[in-house]
């Protein structure tokens, strides 16, 4: 996750619950209580003169700010200094205790710990003479599994993984710098002690969704195309696909999900990194 990307996380957009504790009295039902900008030419965006918006873009002009004097190294350790962004952590732990928070509350409560084996006699299943599991996954001795049984989509999943890989797994500012592997389940899990293995009993998660939303965001990718067929105004996107390959044309939760785990478990197939 990037400096740029924790803005995001610390600001919300509802409808006012303080004035509308009703749900059904709320002006933006059917917006699902966010309000929406007014000006035909950002239709589709968040109304920019609300104040969360204003304190949200404030956040970020320090933000960048912060990483022109002092560069994105320097700029993540005195991140959590600047005053934006203390006064909003202070108000999110407001909200939490006004609204009796609690730790059920947490993605934590879906995760499951086991020791790493259990993983590896599960995905033993997509070994054979040619190909055996590489050494990343075989290198921790435990794994969090962080099982969500649903079909398969975006929010809030990526920004819960996000959250699980901080405040359990991560050792270091990699992911590689993990002290348990971090697996996103697809699926409830049944627990397999005989064989020290695990069993996925969902029906939800089907992996063919996640190839689909890959393939689909492909089409942005414009590497394929000859020089002349290639727009003046694509030149640049071609340029930085050249250096980046076709990270930027991925949608943000694949990007998010495949940056994050280590592995993804559907009932029905995985992904996995070997290194």
């Amino acid at each position: 996750m990037s400096i740029y990307q924790i803005p995001a996380l610390l600001y919300y957009f509802p409808t006012d619950y303080r004035k509308h504790p009703d749900p059904i009295m709320s002006p933006n039902t059917l917006t699902k209580g966010m309000r929406y900008e007014t000006d035909y030419e950002y239709a589709g965006s968040p109304l920019g003169t609300d104040p969360e918006m204003q304190f949200m873009f404030s956040s970020m002009n320090d933000i960048i700010s912060l990483v022109e004097k002092k560069g994105v190294v320097k700029n993540r350790e005195n991140l959590l200094g600047l005053r934006s962004i203390i006064d909003r952590r202070t108000l999110m732990q407001t909200e939490y205790n006004e609204k009796d928070g609690n730790l059920n509350m947490s993605p934590l409560t879906a995760t499951l710990k086991l020791p790493t084996e259990y993983l590896l006699n599960y995905m033993s299943q997509y070994e054979d003479s040619d190909y055996k599991i590489g050494e990343l996954l075989r290198s921790r001795e435990s794994t969090i599994f962080y099982k969500v049984n649903a079909a398969f989509r975006g929010d809030p999943y990526p920004g819960a993984l996000a959250a699980i890989d901080y405040l359990i797994c991560r050792e270091g500012k990699t992911f590689e710098e993990r002290k348990y592997n971090l697996i996103l389940c697809r699926s409830d899990i049944e627990i397999d002690t005989r064989n020290k293995s695990i069993h996925l009993t969902g029906t939800k998660g089907k992996v063919e969704d996640f190839v689909k939303s890959v393939k689909g965001y492909e089409r942005k990718n414009i590497l394929i195309k000859e020089y002349d067929q290639i727009k003046n105004s694509e030149i640049p996107r071609y340029y930085m696909q050249v250096r980046y390959g076709s990270t930027y044309t991925k949608v943000k939760h694949i990007r998010v999900f495949a940056y994050f785990a280590d592995a993804i478990l559907f009932p029905d197939g995985a992904f996995w990194r070997d290194a």
